[in-house]
């Protein structure tokens, strides 16, 4: 597994209990459906005080998706160059997101970065929100991942999975 960023052993108990889990993208373009696949693969687990929203990663409905939660989690992939299937991880409640990575040009106009920065500006952004991102290696029109990029989809089910139960030490 490739981790640009180590997860922080940070737990998810705050007061409400209900974390929103949202998957970006198109699934019909390849690895850009990421976003989608891992937080369908995370649904399947019936995880405690999980949400579940699937966007197009269009700014707009990604801070509606995330409006007033105390924690969220979004799944999506990026293009960088960097080797296909490389994970990225950002607690974007204490730390900026690359646009470099999610470049809207994929197959949203403002992607996640944008929606993050716009959020904190207008103090919608959750107490916590984790970003997770997959290098991508096809976004061309078909349906199904690669398979470094199915690989790390399965690598982040895990580490979220752990995390949300409070089993990541």
């Amino acid at each position: 597994m490739d981790l640009a960023v180590k997860a922080c052993g940070c737990r998810y108990h705050e007061s409400d209990g209900k974390i929103v889990l949202i998957g970006v993208g198109n699934e019909h373009s390849s690895d850009d459906g990421v976003g989608h696949y891992i937080a369908k693969e995370l649904k399947t687990k019936n995880l405690p005080g999980t949400h579940f929203e699937f966007v197009s990663g269009e700014a707009a409905s990604l801070i509606e998706a995330w409006r007033g939660k105390r924690n969220a989690i979004v799944f999506d992939a990026v293009r960088s160059g960097a080797p296909a299937g490389k994970i990225y991880r950002f607690e974007a409640h204490s730390q900026s997101v690359p646009g470099r990575l999610f470049n809207p040009s994929s197959s949203h106009n403002l992607g996640v970065s944008e929606a993050v920065e716009l959020s904190r500006r207008l103090n919608l952004l959750p107490p916590r929100i984790i970003i997770y991102g997959i290098e991508g290696k096809n976004f061309g029109q078909g349906v199904g991942l690669s398979p470094e990029v199915k690989n790390s989809a399965r690598d982040v089910v895990e580490l979220v999975m752990r995390e949300i139960l409070g089993e990541d030490q």
